[in-house]
């Protein structure tokens, strides 16, 4: 059986630097000179919106932050074709020489070094789950492991495995990705928090196509003096590129961050983040 693993961080690191090497968002942008102050003092924030979407997820809708950082895996993965355990079975057998039997016998294992110890696991392949079947390759080592919630703090957060094809370490392989929810508490699950089922789709490229490397955010803050609209430029939203001020206190396409923001605006009883 191959056990061969694939570090995880490592294999974001060289997706999000392949990205950024093939696929940059557009030409340098200047740094503000600094900030016009209107006449007047600061413009005051009366309001801000939140708005977020994924060209390569949740179907490209838009929506109101608070609902797309709450959802769930089938509704970020509609666009991609949905597999069942029986599928991701096959693939295990086909792309990594792992046959059900072992990956039965692997589900039912404990990794104390790890804090888990295996509860209720599955005695025959037929009863197994694709849960149990993430807990397999897991304990194998096999394809990569992560969650959204050390990418995007504000984005929907997953529990996820990567299998690519091939046990391939290129990050624009495909193959098949199991997924998870994470519903409440602590992310790290266990006793801590809770997760909803697995779910299986396949994947085209993992570094094009997962849609947690394409979130976006605009943010529209509401002023006494006019509308300022936003676009974040990480996943991080600490980097925005003003798109319309109404105020004057910004140029169009200026590039600004967080600290811009604070000190431009008047943000009495009213919060960025």
């Amino acid at each position: 059986m191959k056990l061969q693993g694939i570090l995880n961080q490592g294999m974001q690191r060289i997706a999000r630097a392949v990205i950024a090497q093939e696929e940059p968002m557009g030409p340098p942008m200047d740094e503000p000179e600094g900030t016009t102050m209107p006449e007047g003092g600061k413009p005051k924030v009366l309001g801000v919106e939140k708005q977020a979407w994924s060209s390569g997820g949740y179907s490209g809708e838009v929506t109101d932050i608070d609902v797309f950082s709450s959802a769930a895996a089938e509704q970020m993965m509609a666009p991609f074709e949905e597999v069942q355990v029986s599928e991701v079975l096959q693939f295990l057998q086909d792309e990594y020489e792992v046959s059900p039997e072992e990956l039965l016998e692997e589900s039912g294992k404990s990794h104390p070094d790890q804090g888990f110890i295996r509860m209720n696991a599955p005695e025959t392949v037929e009863n197994m789950h694709l849960g149990d079947l993430r807990l397999a390759v897991r304990g194998a080592r096999l394809g990569f492991s992560g969650n959204t919630y050390n990418t995007s703090w504000w984005g929907p957060t997953f529990d996820y495995t990567m299998l690519p094809e091939g046990d391939s370490d290129e990050p624009y392989a495909g193959g098949i990705l199991l997924i998870r929810t994470h519903e409440s508490g602590d992310v790290r699950g266990g006793s801590w928090g809770s997760y909803s089922d697995d779910k299986a789709y396949r994947i085209g490229s993992y570094a094009e196509e997962v849609p947690w490397y394409d979130l976006r955010l605009t943010v529209i803050l509401n002023t006494d003096r006019g509308e300022v609209l936003l676009d974040a430029e990480d996943d991080e939203a600490y980097h925005f590129i003003v798109v319309k001020d109404e105020t004057g206190t910004f140029g169009t396409d200026d590039y600004v961050d967080y600290d811009n923001l604070m000190e431009a605006f008047d943000w009495e009883g009213q919060h960025l983040w």
